[in-house]
């Protein structure tokens, strides 16, 4: 429910803006909340003065994992195989690798630091819905640098969690 909560917030506060002051955009970096994996998104941002309201609406962060029982190894003749750690027999390799996603929505506000400048500072937060977090909102600190202006790099960190990441602008 907290999540419904912070997702009807988001929304009437990105409708308090005119169009004008809205641009639409993706990124697409690495992640690390559980492993290192990858990150795919959609955004949209509304500016105001030297603010930034961001909320990041669909974010796909993939992570590769070693399924617990099972190992990887490597034999003399440099095969690699899957081995059952409870019987010891070999196995197929697919139970040796999966492959989790983890589907999330962030909202983060960012100052720019000067009228000129390209560097923004904020906060934000993120809510994630998998099995090992719960229902979780996880605070972070970002800061971005708006290479041109179509594309940004950004970064987020907080408690167990670094996201670096390309942010390209749709407009």
């Amino acid at each position: 429910m907290r999540v419904i909560t912070v997702l009807l917030l988001i929304i009437s506060t990105q409708d308090a803006y005119s169009e004008s002051s809205r641009t639409w955009g993706m990124t697409t970096g690495l992640t690390s909340t559980k492993a290192v994996g990858g990150k795919l998104g959609f955004f949209v941002n509304t500016r105001h003065e030297d603010w930034l309201l961001r909320w990041s609406f669909l974010e796909a962060n993939l992570y590769g994992e070693d399924p617990e029982g099972y190992r990887l190894e490597r034999l003399s003749n440099d095969n690699t195989v899957c081995r059952d750690e409870t019987n010891g027999q070999f196995t197929d390799k697919s139970n040796c690798t999966a492959m989790i996603i983890d589907m999330t929505t962030s909202l983060d506000a960012s100052k720019r630091i000067g009228s000129d400048s390209k560097i923004l500072i904020g906060g934000g937060v993120q809510l994630l819905t998998d099995a090992e977090y719960g229902e979780s909102v996880i605070p972070y600190l970002a800061s971005s640098y708006d290479i041109t202006s179509e594309i940004e790099v950004k970064g987020r960190i907080g408690l167990d969690y670094l996201q670096v990441y390309l942010g390209f602008y749709f407009y």
